[in-house]
C-alpha cells in the first residue's frame, strides 16, 4: 500500500493507494477515518491503456483527484 500524507488548513490527511488482483484503489482518510464516500478505482488494463495514451499511469490521476477533493472541500462524514 502506498500512503501519501499532506496537510490542509492544519489538518493532516492521508491518501492510500492499494490493489487487489485486478484493480488499483485510492481513498482519502483523516485520523484513519474516510473523509468522504468516494473510493476511486481503475482496472489494471485501463491503467495501462491510459499510460500508453497519456504517458502517465491512470492510478496517478486517481491520486490527484482524491487530493483535489480535499483541497476543494469535498469532505463528508468525518468529524474534524
Amino acid at each position: 500500500m502506498e500512503v501519501h500524507e499532506f496537510t490542509v488548513d492544519g489538518i493532516t490527511y492521508t491518501v492510500r493507494m492499494w490493489h487487489d488482483h485486478s484493480h488499483f484503489y485510492v481513498r482519502a482518510f483523516c485520523d484513519n477515518k474516510p473523509v468522504n464516500p468516494f473510493t476511486y478505482q481503475v482496472s489494471f488494463e485501463k491503467n495501462y491503456d491510459y499510460f500508453v495514451l497519456h504517458g502517465s499511469p491512470g492510478k496517478e490521476v486517481l491520486l490527484e483527484q482524491a487530493t483535489a477533493d480535499i483541497h476543494e472541500g469535498r469532505i463528508y462524514g468525518v468529524m474534524l
